[in-house]
């Protein structure tokens, strides 16, 4: 038997209303007011968090870290697969947010690290 709009089959026979189960799918944490994100949009998040996890693992010390974590970071985006343009748009797209968002982590970080602070000079 077919179940009717807003039912869903518990078992054969048995239909039950549907807003009585919990939803399948999360709620989009977007808010840019289009309901979904796009997969450009998803890639950037995964790579600022990635990078900026990356630059925590490493210690997050400018004088320690700085001139290795690019060079880090580029590794990763080649060891998690990144670099590649993927085998259809959502993964091109989802790559480039990826490979964008940790570069923009490592642009956020020499430009905090190189700043005018004479104390860095003093811990180089």
């Amino acid at each position: 038997c077919v179940c009717r709009s807003g039912f869903s089959r518990v078992r054969p026979g048995l239909c039950e209303r549907r807003n009585n189960r919990p939803p399948t799918r999360r709620p989009s944490s977007n808010n840019s007011g289009g309901g979904s994100s796009s997969p450009f949009n998803d890639g950037r998040r995964q790579g600022e968090r990635a990078a900026n996890w990356l630059w925590t693992k490493m210690g997050g010390k400018c004088a320690d870290t700085l001139g290795d974590f690019e060079r880090r970071v580029r590794q990763d985006i080649r060891n998690r697969g990144w670099d590649g343009n993927g085998s259809n748009w959502r993964e091109r797209s989802f790559n480039q947010g990826v490979r964008d968002g940790m570069i923009d982590v490592v642009k956020e970080k020499q430009r905090q690290c190189l700043h005018d602070n004479p104390s860095e000079c003093i811990d180089l």
